[in-house]
């Protein structure tokens, strides 16, 4: 199994030297685990890359060979993916460092309190520093929250209604699937010290309300049981507690979204 080295290692610091002279990079750092000194033998690399929006708009058809060919032995890279409050994503596996993930954002990026612990690691004007600190603090404002909150209850409306296609037609291993990505969901609900915010991936681990947790011992014997059903009956309760608390929602939508979980969950009860 490849296990991805220390961000301390030789290999970033010549990675970051080569990537800030390709031309292409208005700045570079090091987030996730790394960023926050929490990693371990275990952890991968997140790579945070300052780009124009020509930059970025380009990336979002060619992968960025000018940055993977200076990573240490063979590569190979996925498709992009935009993944909530990060942006523009491609994971690189190493024969050398094992995965990598690279993320892209131009001047515009993501207001997230994940922006918290960020270390700049070539930053020469102080832009991207700049840009961070704005976003975090932008990231605090009730009305980002609440569009923030909005995006993500349609997610989870979406991924549930998704679920319950799986459920009904008796297709198991895609309705674990889709149940899985449901409760990915609702661990990122928490309540911070300065407001609530809907992660869009999973952090159990460091999560102050977690509206899975009542459900965790049932949800796994379901599957266990393999009972699919089940598992999606006791997800949709929490999914409309969770719309239901969320923060800044328009009350039509509000309605709206709980109606249509309701729907999804009616429509394996009565099947």
């Amino acid at each position: 199994m490849l296990v991805t080295r220390s961000a301390g290692s030789d290999w970033l610091s010549s990675f970051i030297r080569a990537a800030s002279a390709t031309g292409r990079v208005l700045g570079i750092a090091v987030g996730g685990s790394h960023g926050r000194g929490t990693a371990d033998e275990h952890s991968d690399v997140d790579l945070f890359f300052l780009v124009t929006p020509a930059e970025l708009t380009a990336l979002f058809r060619t992968p960025p060979a000018h940055l993977t060919e200076l990573l240490p032995g063979h590569t190979a890279v996925t498709y992009p993916a935009l993944v909530p409050e990060f942006g523009l994503k491609y994971t690189v596996m190493s024969s050398e460092i094992g995965l990598c993930d690279l993320f892209f954002e131009d001047e515009t990026g993501f207001p997230t309190p994940l922006r918290e612990g960020t270390e700049f690691r070539w930053d020469p004007d102080g832009t991207f520093n700049a840009l961070n600190d704005a976003l975090l603090a932008e990231s605090h404002e009730p009305g980002t929250r609440a569009a923030h909150a909005t995006r993500m209850a349609v997610l989870l409306a979406s991924e549930y209604a998704g679920a319950t296609k799986s459920v009904a037609r008796g297709r198991a291993i895609q309705a674990r699937y889709r149940l899985s990505k449901v409760v990915n969901l609702l661990l990122g609900v928490r309540r911070l010290d300065k407001g609530f915010w809907w992660f869009g991936h999973c952090v159990a681990d460091e999560a102050f309300d977690d509206p899975a947790t009542a459900l965790s011992a049932q949800v796994s014997q379901a599957l266990a049981e393999e009972a699919p059903g089940e598992v999606h009956r006791l997800l949709g309760g929490a999914c409309v507690e969770a719309i239901e608390q969320a923060d800044g929602l328009p009350a039509n939508l509000r309605r709206t979204l709980v109606s249509q979980v309701n729907s999804s969950i009616e429509a394996i009860g009565s099947g």
